[in-house]
């Protein structure tokens, strides 16, 4: 008991030693949080209270393996579940899917797999659409489900297709999904809730079972999670919830940060617990976060304290562009790493992923190493994706979305018109895939030849399915060099030797697995914990490389020196949000998340100009600069105020100069064409993003006092237009105070009627 109580404020130790009952513990960044859900397990354990009694989930794998090596060096080895609320209600469909219609050899679709099937769906129902709507439209599925609303009613949110259609869709999105013993990760959520709904033995089983439920960020669950936790902590009311409202970021997904506030109305009798000290960061640094986040109105109010001292003083840099700002950012680790630090110290964070270009380039150009997190997942190649196919059809021959790709590597002669026949010919006579191959013959359109090809198929998977399932990893290696994937990567892939490596790792990452699993591993579960890892997940924390990634992304991290880029209006916050309060409040949690990820040393970057979808504009500071704007220092590299570009007889040139900071190099290149027409060819997105032209050529022209709308600076009005050459420049004066020289091309304004 000593031990457990050990070093935990007063706070923590009544949370940690709270005993029966709701429990909700508001957990600011950096307070502790995960020590105190580890340790009230322990001091739980310490009560007489048996392992297989306690469930905790967070959300992110990596999460709870660390919640759960904490507590086993506290109590040694457990046997109690700590997982993610996926992972938690994988678990239980496969022990009682069946009730539900489902073998416990079902297969997880990741989005990848679900578009396809979306895809499909929708072009049986007749739609013409292209990628981007299908990808459109299984956002709204999902949205459908996390937020448990009927689809038809999202129609009225997104015009992009009917509500008849959306409804048709979805139905036969599930129905397919169903004939191939499949489940998205919502299904996951909504067929769990179901099950326990619909079968209150099994219910009751879990009820017997978890008799403390612990649920860490709370703050980002959504509908259907809120009600599997509630279902779950119904009979014993054991329920210790553990959040904060501060950092809830997810509602883009389908989170609901009111599930906090709706923990005090479900429990009236709940104790509440404020944990408030901070033992990450530095006094300077919480300054910063402590005057942002006090300007949103839905929160629980905390205020963040700390022993630690009071550090540098947070840097705000404001420049040019994004390639000054990416060379500034290289030259801050290149410095760190010269004073003796090293290169994982260092996290630069960002609003959105494309905003990683200059940088990345930036890094390279400096002899930088560094590591995306959140890019490209381990399991998302495509070897990797096609070895698994033939995993997850030997799991589950039913699973058409792997029959497609494992028919395909290498090719077959079988195309997807013949799968889909035969898979539809296995769905109308009740049989699996494999019995309906030994009738090919049989399937309406397929002839002899193909026959012939798709017994040859059908003889391979048996022989796979032959092979003693587990362990996983001599089958990965048979499949590997049996199927002729591995021959036929060779003669057609150029990068087949980087591709044979990454097939290397998915037969180590199955002889790691084969290995902590020696009684209770299956092919099955193997598959389960793939389809449900993450990037975060495979990310490598040893590595000595400076980590990029989004904001979101760095949720639960920490880093000793932190950079956060893009600190513009409509970038951060994104422009989809300035015209809601909801979202501007989430898009202020989001910075407010990525400040508090450091412990040392806290930089923000603003650039005055910005390249998007080769759109280049003038772009106003950021909103979140102005709430704190006194507790950094200033580093301002440009030379004079932007709204003074064009006076003392300043012209074309001097913008471009001091706006784009081109180079002398680019700029005598930049010369040679005539900037007065049509014919100026890109140098460089950042430097030269779009061409100018004459007044009146495909253009608009602007009167002085006419009321104007900008998509990210709002309402305001020409004050002033200046001619400068063949070149009309406007003086724009916003609402709020915000005055800026706009080259009239470059304007993008809406006029407004005087008489609204």
């Amino acid at each position: 008991m000593k031990d457990i109580l050990a070093d935990l404020t007063s706070a923590q130790r009544e949370a940690v030693t709270y005993g029966a009952g709701p429990l909700l513990i508001v957990a600011g960044p950096g307070s502790g949080k995960t020590r105190v859900v580890t340790r009230r397990i322990a001091y739980l354990l310490s009560q007489g209270v048996k392992p297989w009694q306690i469930t905790a989930v967070t959300f992110t794998n990596k999460a709870a393996g660390e919640m759960l090596s904490r507590v086993e060096a506290i109590v040694g080895k457990t046997n109690m579940w700590i997982s993610t609320f996926h992972s938690l209600c994988a678990k239980i469909l496969r022990m009682y899917g069946n009730a539900i219609g489902y073998p416990s050899s079902y297969t997880i679709y990741d989005e990848e797999d679900s578009k396809k099937i979306v895809s499909q769906c929708a072009e049986e129902l007749g739609s013409k659409a292209g990628k981007k709507n299908m990808s459109q439209l299984r956002s709204l599925i999902s949205t459908s489900k996390n937020k448990d609303i009927e689809i038809e009613a999202l129609a009225f949110h997104d015009r992009t297709f009917k509500a008849d259609f959306l409804r048709e869709v979805y139905t036969l999105y599930q129905q397919r999904l169903r004939e191939a013993f499949a489940m998205d990760f919502d299904d996951l959520l909504l067929n769990t809730r179901e099950l326990f709904v619909r079968h209150p033995k099994v219910l009751e089983e879990f009820h017997g079972r978890f008799n403390w439920l612990l649920v860490d960020e709370y703050q980002d669950t959504n509908s259907c999670q809120y009600q599997i936790s509630r279902i779950l902590a119904s009979k014993t009311r054991n329920f210790s919830a553990t959040g904060d409202p501060d950092q809830s970021i997810y509602a883009w997904r389908g989170a609901e940060m009111k599930n906090v506030f709706k923990f005090l109305k479900d429990y009236e009798s709940a104790k509440t617990v404020y944990l408030e000290d901070n033992f990450r960061s530095t006094k300077s640094i919480l300054q910063v976060a402590d005057c942002v986040i006090r300007y949103n109105e839905n929160r629980i109010d905390k205020k963040l304290v700390t022993s630690n001292p009071e550090g540098e003083k947070p840097v705000l840099l404001v420049c040019y562009g994004a390639d000054e700002e990416a060379e500034w950012i290289a030259e801050r680790i290149a410095a760190h790493v010269e004073a003796g630090g090293i290169y994982r110290d260092f996290a630069v964070l960002y609003r959105t992923s494309a905003q990683s270009r200059s940088i990345e380039n930036a890094l390279k150009r400096a002899v930088i190493p560094y590591t995306i997190i959140g890019g490209l997942a381990f399991f998302q190649r495509r070897e990797i994706k096609d070895i698994v196919a033939y995993l997850r059809l030997i799991d589950n021959p039913m699973d058409i979305v792997s029959f497609l790709r494992a028919t395909s590597v290498p090719p077959r002669g079988l195309g997807e018109k013949t799968i889909h026949r035969l898979h539809a010919f296995a769905r109308s006579a009740g049989v699996s895939m494999i019995e309906a191959m030994a009738h090919a013959e049989e399937v309406p359109g397929v002839g002899r030849t193909i026959a012939k090809k798709i017994e040859k198929f059908r003889s391979e998977l048996l022989a796979y399915a032959g092979v003693k399932k587990f362990p996983v990893a001599p089958l990965v290696s048979n499949i590997v060099e049996t199927s002729g994937y591995k021959k036929w990567m060779r003669e057609n892939d150029e990068d087949w030797i980087d591709r044979e490596d990454n097939l290397a790792e998915l037969h180590a990452f199955a002889l790691e697995y084969d290995m902590s699993h020696p009684e209770d591993g299956s092919l099955t579960d193997f598959l389960a914990n793939v389809a449900l890892l993450s990037s975060l997940d495979m990310s490598d924390d040893s590595a000595d490389r400076a980590l990029l990634m989004t904001l979101h992304a760095a949720k639960g991290l920490e880093f000793p020196c932190v950079v956060i880029c893009g600190l513009e209006e409509g970038q951060l916050p994104h422009a989809r949000s300035i015209n809601s309060l909801g979202e501007i409040e989430e898009e202020r949690r989001l910075f407010y998340v990525g400040v508090t990820r450091a412990k040392k040393t806290l930089a923000l970057t603003c650039a005055l100009g910005r390249t998007s979808y080769s759109d280049f504009g003038i772009r106003k500071k950021s909103r979140f600069i102005k709430e704190a704007e006194y507790t950094f220092d200033t580093i301002d590299m440009i030379a004079r105020d932007p709204d003074s570009l064009f006076s003392d007889g300043g012209g074309v040139e001097d913008y471009l100069d001091a706006l784009l900071k081109v180079s002398k190099k680019k700029r005598e290149e930049f010369k040679r064409h005539d900037v007065f027409t049509d014919e100026v060819s890109q140098i460089g997105a950042d430097e030269i993003p779009v061409r100018p032209r004459k007044i009146g050529d495909k253009g608009k022209t602007y009167k002085v006092g006419q009321l104007v709308t900008h998509k990210n600076f709002g309402s305001g009005k020409i004050a002033g237009i200046d001619t400068q050459g063949l070149y009309r420049v406007l003086k724009v004066e916003f609402d709020d105070g915000f005055a800026t020289s706009i080259l009239e091309q470059f304007a993008d304004l809406l006029v407004r009627d005087e008489n609204r």
